[in-house]
C-alpha cells in the first residue's frame, strides 16, 4: 500500500468496523470494488475508496457514526459547510491534509484524507418513470453545484449563464437547499422494496442503472489484510461500468484520482488558519 492508501485502510477499517457491529449493509462500489476483484486489494495508484449503503440506513448510519467514531475521524455531510460539493457523506482523518485543487478558494471545504460512504437508493420500476427522477438526481446536482460554488468553477457554457440568475435568490437558498432536495428524493425509494438501483451519486447515473439482484447479498471479497463486501454480482456490476475490467489500463492512465496538496502529517486546520500555505506544482 502507498501512504495516503495506509491512512484510507485504517479509516476503512474503523468504519467497517462500526457499520458491521451495528447491522448496517454496505457495498463497495467503483474503483474499490474493481480494486478488490482484480487486486484483491487497492488498484496499486489508486487513493480512493468507496462504499455504499442501502438510502434507509443512512441516517442511521451517520448517527452511529458520530457517536463512535474515534475524536480524529470525523463525518461530513450535507450541511457542514457552504462549499461541500458533494451529496454523499466523507468520513475525514482530522489530523491529515487532502485539499483538491477546486477546494482552493474555499476554506471551509478543506478536508483531511478520507473515504467516501454513498447513499444507495431504489428506482422506478417504470421506465418512464426511472428516466425522469435520473434526470431529476442530475438537475438538482447542477444545481446544487451552482448554488455553491463561483461562475469561475462552472464547466459549461449554460452552466455559466444560469449562474447569476439561481445566485440571485442566496439569501432566500440555503447552501444546501438542493442537496437536501436530492436526498429527500433518493429517500422516496428505499434501496430494500424496489427491483432497481444504482449510482445514484454519479453524474451518469442512467449509464449505471441495475436490476437490484445484481447487488443482491453484500459478498466479502479479500481487501489487503481484510474483507471488503462487494454487490453479489461483482462481474455484472463491473463489466457494465468499465468494459473490460480485467483488463489493466495503459500506464498513463494509472494516476492517482485526486489532484492538490497532500499532507500526512499536519492536519488541514493548520491550512485553514495559515500555518501552511497552499502549494501544488504541475505534477500534483
Amino acid at each position: 500500500m502507498t501512504e495516503i492508501q495506509k491512512v484510507i485502510y485504517n479509516i476503512y477499517l474503523e468504519v467497517a468496523k462500526i457499520l458491521k457491529g451495528n447491522n448496517i449493509d454496505y457495498y463497495a462500489n467503483g474503483g474499490t470494488c474493481l480494486g478488490a476483484v482484480r487486486h484483491n486489494g487497492f488498484i496499486p495508484w489508486d487513493d480512493d475508496l468507496d462504499i455504499a449503503v442501502p438510502i434507509e440506513q443512512f441516517d442511521y448510519m451517520i448517527d452511529v457514526l458520530n457517536e463512535e467514531l474515534p475524536s480524529y475521524y470525523s463525518v461530513r455531510f450535507i450541511e457542514h459547510n457552504d462549499h461541500y460539493g458533494n451529496i454523499f457523506v466523507k468520513v475525514i482523518d482530522e489530523r491529515t491534509t487532502c485539499i483538491e485543487r477546486v477546494e482552493y478558494k474555499y476554506p471551509d471545504a478543506f478536508k483531511g484524507v478520507f473515504i467516501d460512504i454513498m447513499p444507495l437508493s431504489g428506482m422506478p420500476d417504470n421506465d418512464i418513470k426511472r428516466h425522469f427522477f435520473c434526470r431529476m438526481i442530475n438537475v438538482l446536482r447542477i444545481l446544487n453545484d451552482i448554488r455553491r460554488f463561483d461562475i469561475d468553477a462552472m464547466d459549461l457554457e449554460w452552466k455559466r449563464k444560469l449562474h447569476p440568475i439561481i445566485r440571485r435568490f442566496d439569501k432566500q437558498i440555503p447552501a444546501s437547499y438542493f442537496a437536501n432536495k436530492w436526498y429527500e428524493l433518493l429517500k422516496k425509494y428505499p434501496f430494500e422494496v424496489c427491483n432497481y438501483t444504482g449510482y445514484v451519486w454519479w453524474y451518469d447515473v442512467l449509464r449505471l442503472v441495475y436490476r437490484k439482484e445484481v447487488f443482491g447479498q453484500p459478498t466479502p471479497y479479500p481487501f489487503e489484510d481484510t474483507i471488503m463486501y462487494c454487490p453479489q454480482d461483482a462481474d455484472a456490476l463491473l463489466k457494465q461500468q468499465f468494459g473490460d475490467y480485467m483488463k489493466l489500463p495503459p500506464v498513463e492512465k494509472r494516476i492517482p484520482l485526486h489532484r492538490g496538496v497532500l499532507d500526512l502529517d499536519h492536519s488541514y486546520h493548520d491550512y485553514q488558519e495559515g500555518k501552511y500555505l497552499l502549494y501544488c506544482d504541475s505534477s500534483n
